[in-house]
């Protein structure tokens, strides 16, 4: 009688451990291991493409100069109308020796706007002298939407410059008007502070997360060209409260080819 106890006992005790044996490993699946308050972001998100980008705006900077707000002037009536996607205040950084710049043109309906042309130049905002090339011409695109130029001057590294879009706004087939539409912006180039981007997605992050608004806009315009005009990151950078672009936010990309195909070409990002 005693020994049917003990081998009941036995088998009471093997089942127990086998049934707490089965919920220790489902609990070890289904357990998440908590994020370090020292680990970086990118290491913990994913499908940063199609998810919202918390744009850091920098500290203000004494030594940048005062500019217009999100600066557009026209000498005259002009019937094209150019925003540029920058912040209110028209100052942005890069880290790009050549920076990228993205617009958004509006023609007016049934205009004829093949040869649409204007002039891209750079000012040092210490010296106010132009770099080379001093004028470069530029061809708008034929329908409206938001486009990019990249410009043809080296910045140098922590100094602050002024670049303008002069547009002819006569360029558009029977127009009576002679004016000129300029648009200006400035940006400042700085030296990259976190660690390499593997992909795209964290590259718009990481531009994001330090504040360089020129960059972070044209990886996530490579996004938008590569999924559509909806992508979260872009909307988010245009809707965000220093930039406030929410109506062009969901407007068509004219997007380059070797745009949509590649990732950024900041190479001063992706050196050691």
């Amino acid at each position: 009688m005693k020994t049917n106890q003990i081998a009941h006992a036995i088998l009471f005790s093997l089942a127990t451990l086998n049934c707490y044996r089965v919920l220790a490993q489902s609990t070890a699946r289904n357990f998440k291991q908590p994020q370090s308050p020292n680990s970086s972001p990118l290491e913990h998100s994913e499908g940063l493409g199609s998810r919202v980008v918390d744009f850091k705006q920098p500290p203000p900077d004494d030594n940048a100069p005062t500019g217009r707000t999100r600066g557009t002037g026209t000498r005259g009536e002009c019937p094209i109308k150019v925003t540029p996607i920058i912040p209110l205040d028209s100052k942005g950084l890069t880290v790009a020796e050549s920076p990228t710049i993205w617009f958004y043109v509006n023609y007016p309906a049934n205009a004829s706007t093949n040869n649409v042309t204007g002039e891209v130049s750079l000012e040092d905002t210490q010296t106010y002298n132009q770099l080379a090339p001093r004028k470069t011409t530029v061809s708008l695109p034929a329908t409206s939407g938001v486009f990019s130029i990249t410009l043809p001057h080296s910045l140098a590294q922590e100094q602050w410059y002024r670049w303008y879009l002069a547009i002819n706004c006569n360029s558009i087939a029977n127009s009576n008007s002679n004016s000129i539409l300029v648009i200006e912006g400035l940006v400042s180039r700085v030296a990259p502070q976190n660690r390499l981007a593997a992909t795209i997605q964290e590259e718009v992050a990481s531009y994001a997360q330090q504040g360089i608004w020129y960059d972070a806009l044209n990886s996530a315009a490579t996004l938008a060209c590569q999924n559509s005009p909806q992508d979260r990151a872009w909307m988010s950078l245009l809707n965000h409260d220093s930039v406030q672009l929410n109506e062009i936010a969901q407007v068509s990309l004219i997007c380059q080819q070797e745009t949509a195909n590649q990732l950024s070409k900041n190479v001063q990002f992706r050196e050691k």
